[in-house]
């Protein structure tokens, strides 16, 4: 048996949103990262 206790439909669908929020901001992040090491090479 797992121990990971059985998630209600919306509850993952809750997640799912919190982790594409997340990935998203991760994202810009990155492309902010990006740009300023590109900016800092010219």
């Amino acid at each position: 048996m797992p121990c990971v206790p059985l998630l209600r439909p919306q509850k993952v669908r809750l997640k799912n949103q919190e982790m594409k929020v997340l990935m998203d901001q991760m994202r810009n992040l990155l492309w902010d990262v990006n740009a300023m090491l590109t900016l800092r090479k010219c």
